[in-house]
């Protein structure tokens, strides 16, 4: 990692500013195998990701700078809110924050502005693991509770592959785990196409639970006063 973070500064990158965190370099290489010319191309990929999408940006739309963007965004993510759709709560066991969310309120006009909407909650859960860990922890759980889910609320295909392929190259070794409760069959369909497109350590944290063993499952994991009560 010290020969990656001296390439980087040959090339002109200020880590300091365009890392996510000290871990960054560590978590691309170990999801890269160990390959250091993928690692840095990764990394590479990723700042310029994080920069030509405004991540970096997302902590602050809520801040009282009065930017026209910082307006305009804060009227989508109140749009996106609204529905309690997706969101973080609560923590488990060891502090990790939980991204909660409910197919059936989907909202959106489009997949990529309900794409938007999660990235941005990520990055919350993200933030809310390391400030109750003490940055000890970088990783959060993900709960989709598929109750009333209809298969006309679900993204394409198209959609769905190229967000998966976002979560992995960008979000390295930040999941930790994947509750899926109450799944419909459609969604059993979508899984078995878009299952060769995720990597084995990704699919190993996804975890699929039938509503009647949702708590019995989950309580391993939570304190009950971390989860909601339909859960």
């Amino acid at each position: 990692c010290r020969i990656l973070c001296r390439v980087l500064r040959k090339e002109g990158y200020a880590l300091r500013d365009q890392l996510t965190d000290p871990q960054m370099i560590r978590r691309h290489y170990r999801g890269c195998k160990g390959n250091m010319d993928k690692t840095l191309t990764s990394i590479k990929n990723s700042i310029k990701w994080r920069e030509d999408s405004l991540i970096n940006t997302f902590p602050h739309i809520f801040s009282e700078n009065s930017l026209l963007w910082n307006i305009q965004m804060q009227a989508f993510m109140r749009f996106e809110n609204s529905t309690g759709k997706c969101y973080v709560r609560g923590y488990d066991r060891d502090g990790r924050a939980t991204l909660v969310m409910h197919p059936r309120n989907e909202n959106s006009p489009s997949g990529e502005d309900a794409f938007t909407h999660i990235l941005y909650n990520i990055e919350r859960a993200i933030a809310c693991t390391r400030r109750r860990t003490n940055g000890a922890l970088n990783t959060f759980n993900v709960i989709v509770d598929f109750e009333g889910y209809a298969s006309t609320q679900s993204p394409s295909l198209n959609r769905t592959k190229e967000s998966l392929s976002i979560a992995q190259n960008h979000y390295p070794e930040r999941l930790h785990r994947a509750f899926l409760v109450d799944t419909t069959g459609f969604m059993k369909l979508l899984w078995g196409l878009v299952k060769p497109f995720i990597n084995p350590i990704t699919k190993a944290k996804i975890v699929y639970i039938p509503r009647e063993k949702a708590w019995s499952t989950l309580s391993k994991t939570y304190e009950a006063r971390e989860l909601e009560s339909r859960i």
